[in-house]
């Protein structure tokens, strides 16, 4: 599926030096056997094409070989998380698309979208209807039983109000007696549910907590009144509402909680694809071009050093 750049965007092209690729990723790719040359890879994002991204034929030759046959990954991906993904006039945008892109072309394959929401997204993997889930899904031990995860970016939980901040909310302690929105299956849906029991448990009226398929469902209830907060992702949830209304429409609180690891999903029962998708990344920050992405789009505090990049961290315990 080829991804066309947005008219009156700047294009931007990664860098078109060597890329070094460091030790974890000699590492990951010793004893790997050659195979037939791949097709070029043609996907396109809102940013450009990637030419200055080399074709690795060693992580291409990690791909399964139905992969490598059809040419193309299907992930599943969703929209309204921006600055991590949108679609605007069917044009995808953001930091997965670019970083996708780019590992698509490092692999030898088209990237192929296929949109769908959020809690749909793990059983589309199990049933072989997608083989990669990008968004911006957490990475845990839970989630790392159905499919592999391969970490790449740091997050962290914010707290959006209605402007003005009637509520006076300065954290998720003051969320008691309020009604709050967040994604249902998420790393926040999780923190809300403990914080329910806090309210319980110290005699505060209740939390009700309403759960969405999508962000933009969380923020359209929030600008219509029916929800107090929003908690979300906070790089993007601070993005959406800098944008929304013109940024009239909520405060994004001083208040951040640490939320763990951004992982793509990955099948587990396709070998050699999470590594693949590793080396990629990992190819990607040797070379300068992730950290570019990132920062472009306002990411610089989710950057994730190189040694947090791996398959499955929470399980092995890299990832704490």
């Amino acid at each position: 599926m080829a991804i066309l750049p947005t008219a009156g965007r700047r294009s931007r092209r990664l860098a078109s030096s060597a890329l070094a690729i460091g030790g974890s990723l000699a590492l990951l790719l010793t004893g790997c056997a050659q195979s037939s040359e791949p097709a070029p890879a043609s996907s396109e994002s809102s940013g450009g094409t990637s030419t200055g991204i080399a074709l690795n034929q060693e992580l291409h030759d990690l791909l399964p070989a139905e992969i490598r046959s059809a040419g193309a990954i299907q992930v599943g991906v969703t929209i309204g998380d921006s600055p991590f993904m949108d679609k605007v006039g069917g044009t995808y945008e953001g930091i997965i698309p670019e970083l996708a892109e780019a590992v698509g072309t490092i692999l030898g394959v088209d990237m192929a979208f296929v949109d769908m929401p959020f809690p749909g997204l793990i059983p589309a993997i199990q049933s072989d209807k997608i083989q990669l889930a990008w968004t911006s899904m957490f990475n845990n031990a839970d989630r790392e039983q159905v499919i592999d995860m391969v970490s790449y970016a740091a997050a962290s939980m914010g707290i959006i109000v209605q402007k003005g901040n009637p509520q006076k909310v300065q954290g998720i302690e003051d969320l008691c007696g309020l009604t709050v929105g967040t994604t249902k299956g998420t790393v926040q849906e999780r923190a809300l549910v403990a914080q329910q029991e806090e309210c319980k448990n110290d005699g505060n009226p209740a939390l009700a907590l309403n759960l969405y398929a999508t962000q933009n469902e969380a923020y359209t209830q929030a600008q219509a009144g029916i929800l107090d907060a929003v908690m979300l992702t906070y790089t993007p949830m601070a993005h959406q509402a800098s944008q929304i209304e013109n940024g009239n429409a909520f405060d994004i609180i001083d208040w951040t909680s640490p939320a763990g690891y951004l992982a793509v999903g990955v099948s587990n029962t396709k070998v050699g694809l999470a590594d693949a998708i590793n080396g990629a990344i990992l190819q990607l920050e040797a070379s300068g071009d992730y950290e570019k992405i990132l920062t472009e789009y306002g990411a610089t505090p989710d950057i994730l050093p190189a040694e947090l990049m791996v398959v499955n961290g929470s399980t092995s315990g890299v990832l704490k």
